[in-house]
């Protein structure tokens, strides 16, 4: 399809009339079909379109003369931006805020991990004699709260204890706390230890 029509013209509203009509130029549509070849053709007519002004034109006269029919529109020089905060400011801020986020992350990871993989005994605890080795795990037993570990290692503190004639108070003592209705205070534990420590290197 093609629209055929005579050179258009531009067309504006006079300020001084109060009544103006426009009228456009007729087209010429050609359909054409999938071939190339024409088909048939229509000619289309515009409706004249009248404009009624609202300003007089005495109104129009008078705004001229006066300077006042200006439709043009100034942008004054645009202020520069202000902030509440310095933006530098908050990113360091936001930066640092992170950071700690990222630390606590961190340190709730790292307890999480020793809650689910408990270190029982390192490598230095393992050197040593085996009375050594009981007491260690006597103190991680005691420090996490397992009351069952911490009872069987009174009883293996007892056994090691027990194989020195010179210590059967001692070893005795062990007994008593591993079988003792009430869990050993952490002053309890701490005396034993030294004196079981130092019974032993005695020996």
């Amino acid at each position: 399809m093609k629209f055929a029509s005579p050179a258009t013209s531009s067309v504006r509203v006079p300020p001084s009339e109060t009544l103006h009509v426009f009228r456009f130029p007729s087209a010429h549509v050609v359909y054409m079909r999938a071939n190339g070849k024409r088909q048939f053709s229509v000619g289309a007519a515009w409706p004249a379109v009248e404009v009624l002004s609202q300003v007089s034109p005495g109104v129009a006269t008078a705004l001229l003369k006066a300077r006042k029919y200006d439709w043009q529109y100034r942008l004054a020089p645009v202020a520069a931006p202000t902030f509440r905060m310095s933006p530098t400011l908050l990113f360091w801020l936001a930066l640092g805020l992170a950071g700690l986020a990222a630390l606590g992350a961190l340190a709730a990871a790292a307890r999480w991990y020793r809650v689910l993989r408990p270190r029982v005994a390192g490598a230095d605890d393992l050197d040593g004699s085996t009375l050594d080795r009981a007491l260690a795990v006597l103190a991680w037993a005691h420090a996490h709260g397992d009351e069952t570990l911490e009872r069987k290692a009174f009883e293996r503190v007892a056994s090691e204890l027990g194989v020195v004639p010179a210590v059967d108070a001692l070893s005795q003592a062990a007994h008593e706390l591993a079988w003792s209705p009430h869990v050993p205070e952490d002053e309890e534990v701490e005396a034993f230890t030294e004196q079981a420590r130092e019974k032993g290197r005695g020996t």
